[in-house]
């Protein structure tokens, strides 16, 4: 091979190479974006596709309630790499997964190595508080299992059912794009509720922060299903809806929802 022919070569390889690191940036990047755009049936057929792994595999897992898989791959990503940007987000996700299933004690814990990691971190100061003051209340668990039917209507748009807190009656909101429970302050002293002072704000429906506080409810019962002691946020204003609480979350596993065609009924 004369020198022409090696050069040729040589020149081939590195436009190989450059390719394949240009494809590689472009595929984190498409990968991130469909992350930070929540885009989780997107991310679920890359993963799997085998196309992405460790941190995001964990995302997804998180988003489709795989809880012991999630816990493994983001502890995995903590561990290798533990002071990186991943396992920053790493500790945000297992937080956020705590919460959801009602280990308060566990996602407190997430969020005091966010801060460690990041002492300045406005969204792990902000929520400390709330995360403060839901793990001096017993974990959450699920006692039973249960399928039971419950009469629905639709008012303005939006999807109202009935329940019982401590025994009396109420009709509220379900919205599953709501990741807790909220009811206004004067609902709250309606039904009796305690109320705990916090420091700490939530969006609302209108996506601006709003002060909240947090009430206990003692006695939660869906239909025929006895739910248990939950915590709500309290929030200033006239509106009396109980926003997303775990009981609704259907797209994890603790509950799944159907709706019935034509019968104005829900399937739990």
């Amino acid at each position: 091979m004369n020198l022409r022919s090696v050069r040729a070569v040589f020149a081939f390889g590195l436009i190989i190479t450059a390719t394949s690191f240009l494809g590689a940036g472009e595929h984190e990047t498409n990968v991130r974006s469909l992350y930070d755009g929540h885009h989780w049936f997107a991310l679920r057929n890359l993963v799997m596709r085998g196309k992405i792994s460790g941190f995001y595999r964990g995302a997804v897992e998180c988003a489709f309630n795989r809880p012991k898989a999630a816990k493994e791959d983001l502890a995995a990503v903590i561990r290798n790499a533990p002071h990186s940007a991943d396992a920053y987000d790493a500790h945000s996700l297992l937080a956020g997964l705590y919460l959801r299933s009602g280990q308060f004690r566990e996602a407190l814990a997430e969020v005091d190595a966010m801060l460690a990691e990041r002492p300045g971190a406005e969204d792990a100061k902000n929520v400390k508080p709330l995360f403060s003051a839901l793990s001096q209340f017993p974990d959450q668990r699920v006692v039973q299992k249960q399928v039971s039917t419950v009469a629905m209507h639709i008012k303005d748009g939006n999807l109202l059912v009935p329940l019982k807190i401590n025994g009396t009656g109420a009709s509220y909101i379900v919205d599953t794009g709501f990741s807790t429970s909220a009811v206004s302050e004067s609902e709250a002293a309606r039904l009796g509720l305690a109320i705990h002072d916090i420091r700490t704000k939530t969006d609302s429906m209108t996506g601006a922060p709003v002060s909240v506080r947090v009430a206990v409810v003692d006695n939660l019962s869906i239909g025929h299903i006895p739910v248990g002691q939950r915590c709500l946020f309290g929030i200033s204003g006239p509106a009396a809806t109980l926003r997303r609480t775990s009981c609704w979350r259907a797209r994890y596993s603790r509950y799944t929802c159907h709706f019935g065609a034509g019968n104005n009924s829900l399937d739990l």
